[in-house]
């Protein structure tokens, strides 16, 4: 198959990381590959280290920012360049998928048009609002789709209310990592970066700076911690979306306020997450909309660390409460303390859950099961008539 990827940023996120990942699992099944970037960038260097060809150009990409009037005739404008600077690329590579990674890139669904490549979306979102929003990509989905992919059954669920029932057209694939650097890490590497000795409790979070992503949630859930155990450490790591930069002011404030200035950590983008888990006693993930299937409580899994979610989206399907960590309600920090305080206490509790959290990521979202359901899926595809 010859597979052109488009893709919406160069960040080395979870997005990112997955499509590093089909690539590499595609393996012989794949001829060529070839993905369009709107930018340069640390992902650039991973795909070419796995054999594609990498074009940057804009691609018109779909951000909250642009849904006023104004921005609605820019992104229109460049959604038209980008697909017919798609279809020269079609045509040049003889490429017969093309493949389109996230809901933020749609410059594909029209290049395809005619039938010169099948086209395949890969939705990694839940959108809710804006609902004229929510409404175009399920038109998308069954009008400029051959077959789309879901990354969780949550996400699943979703779009098909949107979209108006199940018809087959979206498939259910769950991401799956290399997880086996996440095994190894170095515990001791960042704790004395940060001044940490090896018996203090660290709780993490990694994630994009942004108001979904729960970061004012987690030093709330910090904030109520901080009355039974005041000497805990609470790390957060993670830069900005474009655009959003001014977040930070907003988080310093508010740990400045909640009185947090001794006991919360941060971090901008590291590269080195793997140690980053292995210095961590406990994960966070305290996204306040639905994260359809992140890609780091995988690699939270995959280091055998017990997590603490907010009870939505994906996690909700690849944590087990009570086996390898908590889910806890959004923006309720007191009763989330409730849930998970004794957690804090009870190392050997941690382990435990750690350990079951390593042998599900292994047995349910393997990168095996991943490569396989994914190389069927876009041959299923081309054979359609």
């Amino acid at each position: 198959m010859n597979i052109l990827f488009l893709h919406s940023s160069s960040g080395m996120y979870g997005a990112s990381k997955i499509l590093v990942q089909t690539i590499k699992a595609l393996g012989d099944d794949l001829k060529k590959a070839v993905v369009c970037l709107p930018e340069d960038g640390m992902l650039k260097e991973k795909l070419e280290e796995v054999g594609a060809e990498v074009i940057i150009m804009p691609l018109g990409i779909l951000r909250r920012k642009y849904f006023n009037p104004i921005g609605m005739i820019n992104r229109a404008y460049n959604l038209s360049k980008a697909s017919s600077r798609i279809k020269q690329i079609i045509r040049q590579h003889n490429i017969d998928i093309v493949y389109s990674n996230t809901t933020a890139v749609l410059a594909g669904a029209w290049a395809t048009r005619g039938g010169m490549a099948k086209h395949v979306l890969h939705i990694h979102e839940i959108i809710e609002k804006p609902k004229f929003f929510a409404n175009f990509i399920a038109k998308i989905i069954k009008n400029r789709s051959d077959k789309s992919i879901v990354v969780s059954n949550a996400v699943k669920k979703h779009w098909d209310g949107v979209y108006g029932g199940d018809d087959g057209k979206i498939v259910v694939i769950h991401n799956g990592i290399e997880g086996e650097q996440f095994s190894n890490g170095d515990r001791g590497k960042i704790r004395k970066e940060i001044g940490l000795d090896d018996d203090t409790l660290l709780v993490g979070m990694i994630g994009r700076v942004h108001y979904w992503k729960g970061q004012s949630y987690f030093l709330d859930m910090a904030a109520e911690m901080k009355t039974l155990h005041p000497k805990i450490k609470y790390l957060m790591v993670g830069d900005a979306f474009p655009g959003y930069e001014y977040l930070y002011d907003e988080i310093n404030e508010k740990i400045e306020k909640l009185g947090l200035i001794d006991n919360v950590i941060q971090m901008r983008f590291r590269k080195d997450i793997h140690d980053i888990m292995s210095a961590l006693d406990i994960f966070v993930l305290p996204s306040i909309l639905p994260d359809p299937f992140p890609t780091v409580i995988l690699e939270s899994m995959h280091a055998s660390k017990p997590i603490i979610a907010t009870a939505q989206g994906g996690a909700l399907e690849m944590i087990k409460h009570g086996v390898t960590g908590y889910h806890v309600p959004i923006g309720d920090a007191q009763k989330a303390k409730e849930i998970f305080a004794p957690l804090f206490d009870n190392e050997q509790q941690r382990q435990s859950f750690g350990e079951a959290g390593k042998r599900r990521v292994t047995e349910e979202f393997s990168l095996e099961k991943y490569t396989e359901r994914m190389s069927g899926h876009l041959k299923s595809v081309l054979e359609q008539s």
